[in-house]
């Protein structure tokens, strides 16, 4: 698991160094492109310049790259959000998206869980988010992930780095904890639990990279059935 430097900041620019690696690794990879600003929750650069627009401002087949870093775990309905994506690509243009997932705060949820307290909503699945792209007819879809662990000096500065990261109202600040003495409980279990010999509070992160196409004719298409020179009995009876 990989460590980073504890503040939602250096967060937010690690995974954005992870998405432009994903991209540069990318074979004739789209020189322009824009950012999604919906949902926006910090400013970030890019090594490259990509303009900055609204969802609502991106016209059908208009981009041959999109980002958006951060923000779908945020989303209400974020289905309806990749397939407006998709709509916004051209034919073979690229989607690129961190989000935050379901493996996110499981520190959190164990405290949660030991005071017999349900959470806010989840986060999402990664094998949930292949399959959507799938579903939504992206073309040659890869999902991957990063666990971060990241360590903090109190409570206070967790909190404030989950609401930069717009998670009051899902887990786990939207969990039913209700009055100061359950919160002291639960950050009593978290501690007895969750603190280094150093003091620090740990907190795990699993970042969510997706990249898709929009569909092409000049896209590499899979085999037809039989159209393979060696077949997969042949391989396995070897």
């Amino acid at each position: 698991m990989q460590k980073i430097h504890p503040d939602a900041q250096s967060l937010y620019q690690e995974a954005l160094w992870m998405l432009e690696e994903r991209l540069d690794d990318l074979k004739e990879a789209p020189k322009e492109g824009v950012r999604l600003a919906d949902f926006d929750l910090a400013d970030f650069t890019f090594k490259q310049h990509f303009a900055q627009k609204q969802l609502s401002d991106l016209p059908e087949k208009s981009q041959t790259l999109i980002i958006s870093h951060l923000q779908l775990q945020n989303a209400k309905d974020p289905r309806a959000i990749l397939l407006r994506l998709g709509k916004s690509l051209v034919g073979d243009g690229l989607l690129m998206a961190t989000l935050l997932g379901n493996e996110s705060f499981k520190e959190f949820k164990e405290a949660f869980a030991a005071l017999g307290e349900t959470r806010g909503a989840p986060l999402p699945d990664v094998r949930d988010v292949g399959g959507l792209l799938t579903n939504l007819q992206f073309a040659l879809p890869v999902v991957d992930r990063e666990l971060i662990s990241l360590e903090y000096p109190d409570f206070k500065s967790i909190y404030a780095d989950m609401q930069i990261l717009g998670l009051k109202n899902s887990a786990p600040l939207g969990a039913g904890l209700q009055g100061k003495q359950k919160w002291q409980k639960m950050e009593e279990y978290y501690k007895a639990k969750f603190m280094t010999a150093e003091g620090m509070l740990k907190v795990s992160i699993e970042l969510i990279f997706i990249s898709a196409y929009r569909p092409h004719k000049s896209q590499p298409k899979p085999l037809k059935p039989g159209a393979a020179e060696i077949s997969l009995t042949e391989i396995l009876n070897k």
